[in-house]
């Protein structure tokens, strides 16, 4: 169960670093209209 839970968590990690890449993606996409 342990083990599990912390797949899951790892799981959970890379897709909040997926998520937060593709804001980053989204803001650099913006930043060339910005500027």
């Amino acid at each position: 169960m342990l083990k599990t839970n912390d797949l899951g968590r790892k799981m959970l990690k890379t897709y909040d670093f997926g998520r937060n890449l593709l804001k980053s993606n989204d803001f650099g996409r913006k930043l060339p209209g910005i500027v």
